[in-house]
């Protein structure tokens, strides 16, 4: 096996019976995901800080066009006239401002809320989550 370690977000190639790509942080982690590609640990909960890698993992599922919406975030961006398209634009070019971890006193569901402004000018908040793969959960606008 041959890894090709670029830092920083940068694209890696590896080899491992097939070409695989994605974007991470770190060497360590990539090699991680080669022998795991499921990735059951989409997310840290240990801790409420939005760590660097989890976020490479989403992005690398955006990049691999692998989130998935859910219908009940579907059905909200319809209610709130939120195009489609700006789920995906917060995931890629918003902030994440907050994890939400299980068992929360709020009893809101675990995962990473990302917060964009879309071009009509209002804001909107997506949830990543993760169940056998990466979705976006809820939207709404804020």
């Amino acid at each position: 096996m041959r890894i090709t370690p670029r830092h920083g977000g940068a694209t890696q190639n590896a080899i491992f019976g097939t070409k695989l790509r994605w974007t991470m942080v770190s060497s360590n982690y990539a090699l991680r995901l080669i022998y795991n590609p499921f990735v059951p640990e989409a997310f840290d909960f240990s801790t409420s800080d939005i760590l660097d890698w989890e976020l490479d993992l989403i992005h690398t599922a955006l990049w691999r066009e692998e989130i998935k919406i859910h219908p009940h975030a579907f059905a909200a961006a319809q209610d709130e006239d939120i195009p489609p398209v700006a789920l995906f634009e917060a995931i890629l070019l918003g902030k994440a401002v907050s994890k939400d971890l299980p068992d929360n006193e709020q009893s809101r569901k675990p995962g990473i809320n990302f917060e964009y402004q879309i071009p009509d000018g209002r804001w909107i908040r997506v949830k990543v989550t993760y169940f056998d793969s990466h979705i976006v959960i809820t939207v709404h606008t804020i």
